[in-house]
């Protein structure tokens, strides 16, 4: 039996207002998956 899991590393100076907002916005998906990755898109810009 294989496990994998990918493993996601980041690092950013956000605001906490900022941070708030991305958080709020990644929260509406469904899965946490979703969540997660809307997340770390948001991070990004």
């Amino acid at each position: 039996m294989n496990v994998y899991s990918e493993m996601n590393f980041f690092s950013s100076m956000i605001s906490k207002t900022r941070l708030g907002e991305i958080i709020s916005i990644a929260n509406r998906e469904n899965s946490y998956t979703e969540k997660a990755e809307k997340f770390l898109l948001l991070i990004q810009h």
